[in-house]
This record gives structure tokens, sequence and C-alpha cells, in this order.
């Protein structure tokens, strides 16, 4: 019986990891990531969207300078969430 409720979980756990995964590919705050971050906003097509996710990332950087490092989480994921919503230029989010 536990043998089925453990399997039961660990497949629940499985069906949840790639939507957390899209979420934050790496879960740090570190200048590799906001390089790759940069990249992808680079990339984007929609000019308010792409300033907005600009100034995000900036506030990263200076919340990792400042070792805030729960501030630049937040920065981090909402300059990320605006590139991989605007880099379309067409789509709605």
């Amino acid at each position: 019986m536990l043998k089925y409720t453990l399997l039961a979980g660990a497949f629940g756990l499985a069906m949840f990891a790639p939507a957390y995964a899209d979420h934050d590919p790496t879960g740090k705050c570190d200048e590799a990531t906001m390089t790759r971050y940069q990249t992808d906003i680079d990339a984007m097509t929609d000019a308010e969207k792409k300033a907005t996710s600009v100034k995000e990332l900036e506030m990263a950087r200076e919340a990792m300078a400042a070792n805030k490092l729960d501030e630049c989480m937040k920065f981090m994921h909402n300059a990320h969430q605006g590139a991989r919503g605007g880099g379309d230029g067409g789509s709605s989010g």
C-alpha cells in the first residue's frame, strides 16, 4: 500500500516539474543567468515590454550587488517573464 502511495506521489511531482522548470531555469541570481536573460530581452520586438524587462534586469543587478538575493530573484523573474511573453511581438500576455 505504501509503495503505491509513494508511486502516486512521485508521478504527481513529475507532472508539475516541467511547469516549475519553465518558471525559472536555474533558480540562481548570478551573472551567467542575467547574461542569458539579457540575450532573450535583446531579441524582444515589443519595445514597451523590452524597456520594462531591461529595467527589471537592471534592478536585479543592483540587488545582486547589494547582496539582496530575494529581491534579485524577484526582479529576474519579472524580466524573464517579460522576455518570454514579449518576444514574438503579437501574443497577448
